[in-house]
């Protein structure tokens, strides 16, 4: 805070081709990239709610949002998929709490140095799992949607913004999954 606060008083009293000559363009750059707000990240989780999960797939962005205090027993839990403008799905619908409604897997092999987390809902006939992996220090997260027998893998373009997942979604004591 006090090296961003220094930055706003300079951009406030000093041109900016002053402040590139004094201390490069690079230099600049690289200070206020580090300063950007996290509140610019893609998730479709407010201030108020608890990111267990966000990425960005193509254009859209999936959210597993919550209330700040889940728990095994109290809160609620929703995947939210779309652009940041309109939402293509929420579910549940409601606020309730994930174990009526979703299901957790974690899978680990020491032999393949492999962590593999996920969770998965119904809604009519088709199935979701959002899932986050760790194989061999390669991580990959995303969701997999399965109808009438046959899935398509929507990947995350990073798996930046899922790291707490596997944590959070076993810290729920959800049914197993399949």
């Amino acid at each position: 805070k006090p090296v961003e606060g220094l930055l706003m008083f300079l951009f406030r009293r000093v041109e900016p081709v002053v402040l590139i000559k004094t201390f490069g363009m690079g230099v600049l750059f690289a200070l206020l990239s580090s300063f950007a707000p996290a509140a610019l990240s893609q998730t479709h989780c407010s201030a108020a709610e608890r990111s267990i999960f966000s990425c960005e797939i193509g254009r859209k962005v999936l959210s597993l949002c919550s209330s700040p205090d889940l728990d095994e027993t109290k809160g609620w839990l929703q995947y939210r998929f779309g652009t940041l403008d309109k939402l293509d799905l929420v579910f549940p619908e409601g606020r309730e709490h994930p174990k009526k409604h979703f299901r957790s897997l974690r899978n680990y092999s020491s032999v393949e140095q492999a962590l593999i987390q996920e969770l998965g809902f119904k809604k009519g006939n088709t199935g979701y799992t959002v899932y986050r992996e760790d194989v061999k220090g390669k991580k990959e997260a995303g969701v997999y949607v399965t109808v009438n027998g046959k899935d398509t893998y929507l990947k995350c373009k990073s798996p930046k913004g899922t790291e707490d997942f596997v944590m959070k979604v076993d810290e729920l004591d959800l049914d197993a999954l399949r």
